[in-house]
This record gives C-alpha cells, sequence and structure tokens, in this order.
C-alpha cells in the first residue's frame, strides 16, 4: 500500500513538471518609429530699388497732392500741396503701381522746405498753370483736361486749326456749378435753331465765365435742358418771352468758331425770375 501511494507521488511530480516545461513565456517586440520631418522655411528678401532725380515737377492732382511721413497711402499727412505747385523730386521708390486711375511710383519730393513722399502718379514733367488763380480769361493751347477755371474743370478740348496750321477755334466742356445773372430771351420758331432759350450774362458777372483769350463775343449761351427750365422760368404759351434772371448753371461748353455756333449749359435753378 505504501508503495503505491508513494508511486503515485512520484508520477503527479514527473507530470507536474512536463506541463510546466510546455508553458512558453513569449515577450512581443513592439517597434516605435520616430519620425522627425525637416520643414523648410524660405525668406525671400525682395530688392527695393531707388531712383535718384532731384528734378523739378508739377502737382497735377485736381485737388491737389497729399506730402505723406512714409511711401504709404495710409501713412500721416504732412501737408496739402495745391495744384500746379512746383515741387523738387529727390527720387523714387519701389514699384510702379496704380492709385486714382494714375500710374507711377512712390517719390520723395521737397516743398516749402519740408520733405516727404506722394504718389509720384500725380506730378508732370510739364509746368502746370493754375487758372484758378489768373483770372478767368484763358487760351485754349494753354490749358489741359484737369485744369480749373474759375472753379470750373476743363472735362475736354478740341481745338481747330486751318490747312496751315493756324488758329480757328475751340470746343471746350467744364465741370462744374455756377450762379450768374442775366437777360434770357425764350424763342418759339427760330428758322435755324427752332424753339431755344438764349441767355445774355450781365456784364458784373462776365468775370465769372471761363473766356477764351481770342473771342469777342458777349458772355452767352443756349440751353440743354430746354423744358425743365421753361417749368423753371414759368414759360408758357405760343409767344417769345423776354425776361431777367439769376440761375445756377452746369456743364458749361464753349464753342467758339467763325461761323454760328453757341456756347451752351445746363439750368440747375431758377433763384430769381
Amino acid at each position: 500500500m505504501k508503495k503505491l501511494l508513494i508511486l503515485s507521488i512520484i508520477l503527479s511530480i514527473v507530470v507536474l513538471s512536463c506541463e510546466k516545461k510546455n508553458i512558453e513565456n513569449k515577450n512581443e517586440e513592439v517597434t516605435v518609429t520616430q519620425i522627425n520631418e525637416e520643414v523648410t522655411v524660405t525668406q525671400i528678401n525682395e530688392e527695393v530699388t531707388v531712383t535718384q532725380i532731384n528734378e523739378d515737377r508739377w502737382v497735377s492732382g485736381e485737388d491737389g497732392i497729399r506730402m505723406r511721413k512714409a511711401p504709404d497711402s495710409n501713412s500721416d499727412t504732412i501737408v496739402i500741396i495745391h495744384r500746379a505747385d512746383k515741387v523738387n523730386l529727390l527720387e523714387e521708390t519701389g514699384n510702379i503701381m496704380t492709385i486714382g486711375g494714375r500710374t507711377g511710383k512712390w517719390s520723395k519730393i521737397e516743398w516749402n522746405n519740408q520733405t516727404g513722399w506722394v504718389f509720384g502718379g500725380f506730378l508732370s514733367k510739364e509746368e502746370l498753370k493754375d487758372y484758378n488763380t489768373e483770372g478767368n480769361i484763358f487760351n485754349a493751347y494753354d490749358v489741359s483736361v484737369g485744369d480749373f477755371i474759375e472753379g470750373q474743370e476743363i472735362t475736354s478740348i478740341e481745338i481747330k486749326e486751318y490747312d496751315d496750321g493756324t488758329y480757328m477755334g475751340a470746343f471746350i466742356d467744364f465741370k462744374g456749378q455756377m450762379e450768374i445773372s442775366g437777360k434770357y430771351e425764350f424763342i418759339m420758331d427760330d428758322v435755324m435753331f427752332a424753339e431755344h432759350i438764349f441767355f445774355i450774362v450781365n456784364e458784373p458777372d462776365h468775370s465769372k465765365m471761363p473766356i477764351l483769350d481770342n473771342d469777342t463775343r458777349t458772355p452767352s449761351f443756349m440751353i440743354y435742358n430746354l423744358d425743365k427750365t421753361n417749368e423753371m422760368l414759368d414759360i408758357s404759351g405760343n409767344i417769345n418771352i423776354q425776361g431777367e434772371a439769376t440761375i445756377v448753371i452746369k456743364n458749361y461748353s464753349i464753342a467758339c468758331l467763325p461761323a454760328d455756333v453757341f456756347n451752351m449749359a445746363t439750368v440747375v435753378k431758377v433763384i430769381d425770375n
């Protein structure tokens, strides 16, 4: 009996030893991959071209031009320089750009002992005359589109010449309003111009009107907006009418030729009739 018990114990030990040998301890290897991406930063240094000039220029901006502390439209304004004023252009910098319909570069200038920056598109190489300060009588060859005469801005110029190149006359259009007094005549049935209103400016107001220096006519004009003006002047009926009035006009046009042509204007309102 003892032998059997001892034999059972020995067999159990052997079996347990075999089972232990069949157990495997597996250690799984975990692979970790670290990626270091290289980021390349490219810095571009643009070369700014500066051109030294030192020449005279004239301000061509209709309302003058702003001198700024830096070549930037957002920079603080030092002073506003009037149209036709002469400045000394010192240098130009940067690229060509367009501002307000004008093309140019930022320009460093000197004016009235002050130095600053303006946009070069509003500078002219040719001398300009400011007819705002030189009176209302002018020569057609001396003015340009954008010039002002007694507050009236020139919007177009057409000069007529004879075959030999001598001056014949001119058509000049203006933008702006002016108040004038004078005599008017309403004609019902004119052979050449049909129904129209003809306005003759009183002499004290001649100085308000742009006048060509070779125009010997009394300052006068025909009216574009006939129907509206008839209402404002209270003209009615089938008869010719004469009267006096103070009116505001706009879009004044000069037509000066050695022929039957007339200046024109649009009536804005009637102040006194």
